[in-house]
């Protein structure tokens, strides 16, 4: 069954000039909203630099995994541009 067009019109609604604000607010793409964008440069501040250097270590190796993964998900991982793609990203 489908749903008929008028439904899908009527639950579609215009961002407020709030949201527009916020969205260009921000000076790039985030995957997190402003106020825990925020918190975490705050956090961030507050590292000395070795923790920043240990944190950063582990989010690479996160990273690496996820994008193995992804290459076992999508099948890259398999051919020899994605192990090429994967080669050049680690």
């Amino acid at each position: 069954s489908t749903i008929p067009m008028h439904k899908l019109q009527s639950s579609y609604s215009m961002p407020s000039q709030t949201q527009i604000q916020s969205m260009r607010a921000s000076s790039s793409f985030s995957a997190l909203p402003p106020d825990e964008e925020q918190a975490e440069k705050e956090r961030v501040a507050s590292l000395t630099q070795y923790q920043k250097e240990m944190e950063l270590r582990q989010l690479d190796s996160e990273l690496a995994r996820l994008q193995t993964l992804r290459g076992i998900n999508t099948g890259e991982l398999y051919t020899l541009r994605g192990k090429f793609k994967m080669l050049s990203r680690n």
